[in-house]
Protein backbone atom coordinates (compact mmCIF):
# COMPACT_ATOMS: atom_id res chain seq x y z
CA UNK A 1 0.00 0.00 0.00
CA UNK A 2 1.37 3.51 -1.01
CA UNK A 3 0.81 5.81 1.76
CA UNK A 4 1.72 9.82 1.00
CA UNK A 5 2.85 11.96 3.86
CA UNK A 6 0.65 15.45 4.83
CA UNK A 7 0.81 18.32 6.43
CA UNK A 8 -2.14 19.73 7.59
CA UNK A 9 -1.90 23.47 8.52
CA UNK A 10 -5.43 24.33 9.90
CA UNK A 11 -7.49 27.06 9.12
CA UNK A 12 -7.24 26.87 5.71
CA UNK A 13 -3.57 26.43 4.66
CA UNK A 14 -3.09 22.85 3.03
CA UNK A 15 0.55 21.70 1.63
CA UNK A 16 1.73 17.81 0.96
CA UNK A 17 5.05 17.05 2.55
CA UNK A 18 7.61 15.65 1.10
CA UNK A 19 7.58 11.69 0.04
CA UNK A 20 10.96 11.29 1.98
CA UNK A 21 9.49 12.13 5.67
CA UNK A 22 7.83 10.11 7.54
CA UNK A 23 3.74 9.42 7.98
CA UNK A 24 2.30 12.52 9.58
CA UNK A 25 -0.45 15.24 9.92
CA UNK A 26 1.28 18.55 11.00
CA UNK A 27 -1.41 20.65 12.52
CA UNK A 28 -1.46 24.31 13.17
CA UNK A 29 -4.04 26.73 14.29
CA UNK A 30 -3.78 30.52 12.77
CA UNK A 31 -4.90 31.97 15.86
CA UNK A 32 -2.94 30.44 18.44
CA UNK A 33 0.03 29.74 16.40
CA UNK A 34 0.23 26.47 17.76
CA UNK A 35 1.88 23.53 15.48
CA UNK A 36 1.27 19.86 16.49
CA UNK A 37 2.13 16.51 14.75
CA UNK A 38 0.52 13.48 14.40
CA UNK A 39 1.46 10.67 13.48
CA UNK A 40 0.46 7.54 11.50
CA UNK A 41 2.59 5.20 10.08
CA UNK A 42 2.10 2.98 12.77
CA UNK A 43 -1.76 2.77 11.58
CA UNK A 44 -3.20 0.42 9.28
CA UNK A 45 -5.67 2.99 7.68
CA UNK A 46 -7.68 0.74 5.64
CA UNK A 47 -9.19 -1.17 8.64
CA UNK A 48 -11.69 0.87 11.01
CA UNK A 49 -9.30 0.37 14.19
CA UNK A 50 -6.83 2.31 12.45
CA UNK A 51 -8.97 4.68 11.01
CA UNK A 52 -10.59 5.40 14.16
CA UNK A 53 -7.38 5.73 16.60
CA UNK A 54 -6.07 8.23 13.44
CA UNK A 55 -9.36 10.38 14.44
CA UNK A 56 -9.02 10.23 17.93
CA UNK A 57 -5.01 11.54 17.21
CA UNK A 58 -6.30 14.11 15.26
CA UNK A 59 -8.98 15.25 17.74
CA UNK A 60 -6.79 15.43 20.01
CA UNK A 61 -4.40 17.58 18.08
CA UNK A 62 -6.80 19.61 16.82
CA UNK A 63 -7.79 20.49 20.55
CA UNK A 64 -3.91 21.47 21.40
CA UNK A 65 -3.79 23.35 18.53
CA UNK A 66 -6.64 25.33 19.36
CA UNK A 67 -5.57 26.20 22.43
CA UNK A 68 -7.29 23.85 24.63
CA UNK A 69 -10.34 23.31 26.32
CA UNK A 70 -11.46 26.91 28.09
CA UNK A 71 -12.96 26.81 31.61
CA UNK A 72 -16.79 25.55 31.43
CA UNK A 73 -18.01 29.05 32.44
CA UNK A 74 -16.57 30.82 29.34
CA UNK A 75 -19.24 30.16 26.99
CA UNK A 76 -17.66 32.26 24.63
CA UNK A 77 -14.61 31.19 24.43
CA UNK A 78 -16.10 27.63 24.37
CA UNK A 79 -17.55 28.02 21.23
CA UNK A 80 -14.73 29.02 19.38
CA UNK A 81 -12.64 26.25 20.87
CA UNK A 82 -15.23 23.79 19.55
CA UNK A 83 -15.86 25.72 16.35
CA UNK A 84 -11.94 25.87 15.93
CA UNK A 85 -11.33 22.07 16.85
CA UNK A 86 -14.57 21.38 14.28
CA UNK A 87 -13.32 23.80 11.49
CA UNK A 88 -9.89 22.01 11.83
CA UNK A 89 -10.36 18.40 12.34
CA UNK A 90 -12.85 18.58 9.08
CA UNK A 91 -10.06 20.17 7.20
CA UNK A 92 -7.41 17.66 8.09
CA UNK A 93 -9.54 14.64 8.03
CA UNK A 94 -10.79 15.43 4.45
CA UNK A 95 -7.62 16.29 3.16
CA UNK A 96 -6.24 12.91 3.59
CA UNK A 97 -8.58 11.73 0.81
CA UNK A 98 -8.86 8.20 2.57
CA UNK A 99 -12.61 7.14 1.92
CA UNK A 100 -13.21 4.99 4.69
CA UNK A 101 -11.59 7.58 7.53
CA UNK A 102 -13.97 10.12 6.01
CA UNK A 103 -16.79 8.00 6.24
CA UNK A 104 -16.13 6.76 9.83
CA UNK A 105 -15.42 10.84 10.55
CA UNK A 106 -18.56 11.84 9.06
CA UNK A 107 -20.84 9.03 10.36
CA UNK A 108 -19.73 9.44 14.01
CA UNK A 109 -17.38 12.00 15.20
CA UNK A 110 -18.52 14.91 13.39
CA UNK A 111 -22.01 14.92 14.19
CA UNK A 112 -20.90 14.41 17.92
CA UNK A 113 -18.77 17.68 17.28
CA UNK A 114 -21.73 19.70 15.61
CA UNK A 115 -24.09 18.54 18.35
CA UNK A 116 -21.68 19.78 21.14
CA UNK A 117 -21.92 23.24 19.27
Amino acid sequence: MHRHPIVIALGGALALAGAAQAQSLRISDTDTARIVTVRYADLDLSRADGAHSLIQRVRQAASVACGGAPSLGDLNATDRFRACVSRNMDGAIHSLARPNVTALYETHTRPALLAAR
